[in-house]
């Protein structure tokens, strides 16, 4: 019986070693567990603020997208009243009476001041009858309201007439039109 003595106490202390084992294997993949947990929990956050930076840069690039496009529509609807504000008023003054338009003529006869002295006058025929009177005036088809002043070579030519006018004037007076309109906007 020594025999099987020993055979069972080799096998309880076997079983022992095979439990300390077994408790020591279950204890160190706790603690591997946990570590992967809170590894997983540390990349889990990372990956949430990296999301969360992301959303707030897509949302940031998507408001100022929607700025831009509101701010190239405000600033075309206000140029595009700007423009019908101009047209309006090249309506008025084509709409004047016969006296004003002829004021209006002489005025702009004024630059021939700045040419040599033979130079001439074009006005449309539509409105020749309005400045006859005037010196050097000479009847011709300019095509709009207003006149052309040429040299008698024909070297120097000032176009007045109402759509130059307003062409050449344009620049500076949308700014004028637009901050009278549209200033404390936005």
């Amino acid at each position: 019986m020594g025999f099987e003595n020993l055979e069972k106490k080799l096998r309880e202390r076997g079983l022992s070693e095979l439990d300390k084992i077994k408790s020591k294997f279950d204890s160190e993949i706790d603690a591997i567990q946990k570590e992967n947990k809170s590894e997983a929990k540390k990349l889990g956050k990372d990956m949430m603020k990296s999301l969360e930076r992301e959303s707030e840069l897509n949302c940031q690039k998507l408001i100022g997208t929607h700025k831009s496009r509101l701010n190239s529509k405000y600033s075309y609807e206000k140029m595009h009243y700007c423009n019908l504000i101009l047209e309006q008023a090249k309506e008025k003054i084509n709409s004047l009476d016969d006296t004003k338009k002829a004021k209006f003529l002489k005025e702009l006869a004024n630059d021939k001041k700045l040419l040599p002295k033979d130079s001439k006058i074009i006005v449309d025929t539509k409105y020749f009858k309005l400045v006859n009177d005037m010196p050097d005036c000479v009847q011709g088809d300019v095509g709009d309201f207003g006149l052309i002043i040429e040299s008698s070579d024909g070297s120097v030519k000032v176009d007045n007439t109402l759509t130059t006018l307003f062409k050449t004037k344009d620049v500076s007076l949308k700014p004028k039109i637009m901050k009278a309109l549209f200033e404390g906007l936005k």
